[in-house]
């Protein structure tokens, strides 16, 4: 798993965030990277209301 994100709907705001077991599973090995940050924030942006 490369990108796992967290989303929660029928807020009144979008809430997404990166997976924490993804995060628990690597933090302090050296090996992180930004997809599952970039993912989050492309999901936001296709979640935004477009007006």
């Amino acid at each position: 798993m490369e990108a796992g994100l967290n989303i929660i709907v029928g807020l009144l705001t979008i809430r997404i965030s990166i997976d924490y077991r993804t995060v628990c599973d690597i933090a302090g090995k050296g090996i992180t990277d930004e997809k599952s940050l970039i993912e989050a924030i492309r999901q936001g942006v296709e979640l935004a209301p477009k007006n």
